[in-house]
């Protein structure tokens, strides 16, 4: 494995190794790819631990039998313990290995973080996370309250400035 120093790269999360997979170090990855397997198109893969980015080379790879996390060897990781060292290391990528988007389309890593103010006016709060729900992503606003906003673009979401780092969204949905 080959260690290098973190530099000003700005590095995203794509996905985390959640452990190890059965008594022969096989690796259990959660993908945070769309779909899961798209991971594996960024092999070998980059690892953040410890405010260190090492390259992790894959071997054998495949989908688990739930097709919610990949399964792999990698060289030297032969037993449980070895792969249980590896838990909770993040997998990231450069930004710039990133395919480009179509105009007015984003990758979450984009919204996290952005300023959501509906379209009174009125401020929400900051983009935390996003959730996956099968038929909108939500996301997932932490301001004066929590807010669980659909993104659903043109509709929910009326327009995004990343230069300003703000969302407008038509939301009035109050408890």
């Amino acid at each position: 494995m080959e260690a290098q120093t973190n530099s000003p790269v700005e590095w995203l999360e794509i996905g985390r190794i959640k452990g190890p997979h059965g008594v022969k170090g096989m690796l259990q990855i959660k993908s945070y790819t769309e779909p899961y397997d798209n991971l594996l198109k960024y092999c070998p893969l980059h690892i953040r631990w410890n405010d260190r980015i090492e390259t992790l080379p894959l071997e054998r790879t495949r989908l688990s039998p739930s097709h919610k996390t990949l399964l792999a060897f990698t060289p030297g990781c032969r037993s449980r313990d070895q792969a249980l060292q590896w838990k909770g290391r993040s997998i990231v990528l450069e930004r710039k290995e990133l395919p480009a988007l179509a105009p007015q389309q984003f990758y979450w890593s984009d919204l996290i973080g952005l300023n959501v103010v509906t379209t009174e006016g009125e401020a929400l709060g900051i983009i935390q996370t996003l959730l996956p729900t099968g038929a909108h992503d939500v996301l997932v606003v932490h301001g004066k309250g929590e807010h669980l906003i659909p993104y659903i673009p043109n509709s929910v979401i009326r327009s995004i400035d990343l230069r300003h780092k703000t969302l407008i969204a038509h939301w009035d949905f109050k408890f």
